[in-house]
């Protein structure tokens, strides 16, 4: 489940392997220490803001590209190894890495 609480939602995609979660965000023009990232009670919640100096003063004739303050949040039904997650920016993406939590076997004695 992704909501919007911001301004804008940057497009993101959540999906999983054996080993664990992904969320990737598209979201171009920001600098890594631009982003929070919190989890807390199986949300994950990404926010921040994306700014262009070049926006005032002009006439647009067409603006798509979000600009301003953003949130996302996205519900993880997956136990997770939250200390061991892990986040890059690279190329314009944002990709969040959420380890699974491996079941532990009790032994029957």
């Amino acid at each position: 489940m992704v909501t919007n609480s911001g301004n804008w939602r940057p497009p993101t995609d959540v999906y999983e392997s054996d080993n664990c979660i992904v969320v990737k965000v598209e979201i171009a023009g920001m600098s890594q220490d631009k982003f929070d990232i919190t989890y807390f009670k199986n949300i994950l919640s990404i926010s921040g803001c994306r700014t262009d100096e070049n926006l005032t003063g002009k006439s647009f004739h067409q603006l798509e590209i979000g600009y301003g303050d953003f949130q996302t949040s996205i519900e993880i039904n997956s136990s997770i190894q939250v200390e061991k997650a892990d986040a890059t920016y690279q190329n314009g993406f944002l990709i969040i890495r959420l380890p699974k939590l491996k079941p532990k076997s009790i032994q029957v004695k």
